[in-house]
């Protein structure tokens, strides 16, 4: 769960020197992620599935898929519904559409080979990602390479 939580807000080694650190709760042993002060603030437009959504971000209506997260699919041409899939998916709708408040925080790459943007999602402080992996409705997934301080 630790590097989980590391990996997922992005954190490095507290002796590196870093510019962006991300918060982070200590609740009984588990660590909350928190969100960044820099985050973006976007608009809800759409719900597409568990793990990608339409926002409106400066104006424009993008694309957002999920970092480092992977759920059942529920549209795929190939493989069709997976188990859990639409659970996953009226989890990420529910959480996003009750939110007062929505932002984006970005990594290092910004947008993917489909041109959608890549970002970890906020709903009202809370990171939609570890939600769904609290919940099993998600996996740990897309770490091609970790941070120095994880290397």
């Amino acid at each position: 769960m630790l590097a989980f939580a590391l990996v997922l807000t992005g954190c490095v080694d507290q002796n590196a020197d870093s510019s962006k650190q991300v918060d982070k709760h200590h609740i009984a042993g588990h660590i909350f992620v928190k969100e960044p002060k820099d985050a973006e603030e976007v608009q809800f437009v759409e719900h597409v599935d568990g793990d990608t959504s339409k926002f409106r971000i400066d104006g424009k209506v993008e694309t957002v898929r999920y970092l480092l997260i992977d759920t059942p699919e529920t549209k795929h041409p190939e493989l069709g519904e997976q188990p859990l899939g639409k659970e996953a998916s009226e989890f990420t709708r529910k959480m996003l559409e009750n939110a007062n408040r929505i932002t984006l925080e970005y990594d290092v790459e910004k947008r993917d080979k489909y041109g959608r943007v890549l970002a970890y999602v906020y709903a009202d402080g809370k990171n939609v990602q570890e939600a769904l992996l609290k919940k099993g409705l998600a996996r740990v997934g897309y770490i091609y390479e970790l941070p120095p301080a994880f290397g």
